[in-house]
Order: structure tokens, then sequence, then C-alpha cells
């Protein structure tokens, strides 16, 4: 399962991967071709990952016959990437999942990954109930990468 943010990437790697018959779902996909793009997914033998944009296959949909997910970028909210990564961690998965997320060093998306996680930690924070009032104001700083003056 290839995961991007982004339509004209799941446009280049469908093309490049073209060997692999992959499915393909994006939002510009008709709801009744994604349901006929899973269903290929799953019983099609030629087909061998299915490749789409997170907002498109990141909620609703089974995906338990892929036991890779791999995200060529991430979108900008947490919930999402973990939404669309359990994809294929539904009742029915029987193998491991792998997952992989694709980060260039010193680029943006390696700044995208450092915020997420940043995010993440924020929201476990309050989830928690452990969040300080002052530390707020400091996670918010960190957050927007905002220098103290």
């Amino acid at each position: 399962i290839i995961f991007s943010n982004w339509e004209r990437v799941t446009e280049s790697l469908k093309s490049e991967l073209s060997e692999y018959n992959p499915a393909y779902i994006t939002g510009s996909v008709e709801m009744k071709e994604r349901e006929k793009q899973v269903e290929k997914f799953y019983e099609d033998d030629s087909c061998k990952l299915i490749i789409g944009t997170i907002g498109a296959m990141g909620t609703g949909l089974n995906l338990v016959a892929g036991n890779y997910v791999i995200f060529m970028d991430k979108a900008w909210s947490p919930k999402e990437n973990e939404q669309a990564e359990d994809r294929a961690h539904r009742i029915g998965t029987e193998k491991k999942v792998n997952v992989i997320s694709l980060v260039v060093k010193d680029s943006v998306d390696e700044r995208i990954e450092e915020i997420l996680d940043e995010k993440q930690e924020i929201i476990d924070k309050v989830v928690e109930g452990k969040i300080q009032k002052k530390s707020r104001k400091e996670l918010l700083r960190k957050l927007l990468d905002i220098e103290e003056s």
C-alpha cells in the first residue's frame, strides 16, 4: 500500500510501477471505481500493490491484503497518517504489517516529520492530562518554530 498526500506523486508512481498492475485510488476516482480498485487489489493476482492519496484511501477502506504500508510523504495531521496506516491493521490482519516512511535528509519532508512528532507529543500530553499551563506556550513556540526573544 503506497500513500502520498499529493495526487501528482501517485500518478507518477502509478506510471513508474505499471508492471505491478497497481490498483489506484485518489480523490478524482469515482466511488464505484474505488470499489473496483479495492476488489482488484484483493482478487487480481497480477495486482501487486495499491497506490493512492491519504485523503482518498486514508479512511473507510479495509486493505488487510497488504503487509507493507509506504508513505512517500505525510499529511499534516498525525491522526490522518495513523488512519491511513490503520488500513492494513484491521480485523482479519494475519500478517505483520511493516510501515515505511520515506524521508530525505535535510528536506522539507524531514521538517514535516519533526512537526508531526511534536504535534503527536502535544496530543499525547493533552490526552493524558500532563500538559502544564506554562508548557503550552513553549510547545506552541516549538511547533511553530518561533525563537524566544
